[in-house]
């Protein structure tokens, strides 16, 4: 019978760790090089500018009389304001290319730790681990023409962290029954829906988490609260803004705006512009819905996957 090689469970630790250290660095490298990209991208004014605005104190919305910042929403400025603290255009591209990887690394890993704190047990392991998956979902959402953009310097990403912040807070209101997350959760929602109007739909998940849990009383008292959220937030920026340009850069200008009709998700070749409001757009959404799911359709099956495995979880 032949003797176990005695060197080679260092020599799999060795590899190992050389391996990981390899990723890791490669990683990196990318990172820096997507962030020197976007030096050269002609779309980061559309998230920086506004930041820089807000962060100076600078009106965001004058439609008549300029200059012209941002139509979009003053989420968008106030996830990017930290900009206003750099004295040079490459430091503050730089500064908030860093604000995106943290803000979408910060919640994703509180996320990722109650997921996985109930299976790995080791701290130090379920760390590694959660590094790890974060390291590849950025790969991954890089790579892919639908999510890279989270990492551009415009309203895709503040969106996106007012609404994974949002999860976390609900989460934290399901495990302590606390109303400040509650209100907390109903505020991230709001800046999202002011970073991007199209995320208003967000706003109805914890409402149907909580009908589907039979917590009645608990989804009468979120509707109210969404309700003032909403009301507060946007009055708060009125007050610096001004009501009627803030209405008209965030509601009516929207309504002049025109939807691309076309049989392709990412090709928009011999695309037909029309205008039209949202209730007469649905067929259209209906139409990219299906193109994504037909897309992605490895994403939805996981997610449906998981979803029938969460609720027989909840039965049981």
């Amino acid at each position: 019978m032949k003797k176990p090689i005695k060197y080679l469970p260092n020599l799999y630790v060795c590899l190992t760790i050389f391996v990981s250290l390899f990723a890791v660095a490669s990683f990196i490298y990318a990172l820096f090089r997507f962030g020197l990209s976007l030096h050269h991208d002609e779309w980061v004014g559309r998230g920086l500018y506004p930041g820089l605005a807000m962060g100076h104190g600078f009106d965001l919305y004058e439609p008549k009389t300029g200059p012209h910042v941002t139509l979009y929403g003053f989420g968008v400025a106030l996830f990017y304001s930290l900009t206003s603290v750099c004295t040079t255009p490459n430091q503050a591209i730089w500064l908030a290319f860093v604000l995106n990887v943290i803000g979408f690394s910060l919640p994703t890993a509180f996320l990722l730790n109650q997921s996985l704190k109930n299976y790995i047990l080791e701290i130090k392991t379920r760390v590694w681990t959660i590094i790890g998956i974060i390291i590849l979902l950025i790969s991954i959402f890089s790579t892919e023409p639908t999510t890279e953009g989270i990492l551009r310097i415009h309203a895709d990403m503040p969106a996106l962290f007012y609404l994974l912040a949002s999860v976390c807070f609900f989460l934290k209101y399901n495990s302590s029954q606390k109303k400040i997350f509650l209100i907390f959760t109903a505020v991230a929602l709001c800046f999202s829906i002011w970073a991007k109007v199209t995320t208003i739909h967000a706003i109805l998940y914890p409402l149907s988490f909580l009908l589907f849990q039979k917590r009645y009383v608990d989804a009468l008292t979120y509707i109210p609260v969404i309700i003032l959220s909403l009301i507060t937030t946007f009055s708060i920026f009125t007050i610096f803004y001004g009501w009627n340009d803030t209405t008209f850069i965030l509601f009516k200008h929207i309504t002049s705006g025109t939807w691309s009709i076309r049989n392709s998700l990412f090709d928009g070749t011999n695309a037909k512009l029309a205008k039209m409001n949202y209730i007469e757009a649905i067929p259209l959404m209906f139409r990219f819905f299906v193109m994504y799911l037909a897309e992605y359709w490895y994403i939805f099956s996981c997610c449906l996957g998981s979803l029938v495995l969460l609720i027989n979880k909840a039965k049981n």
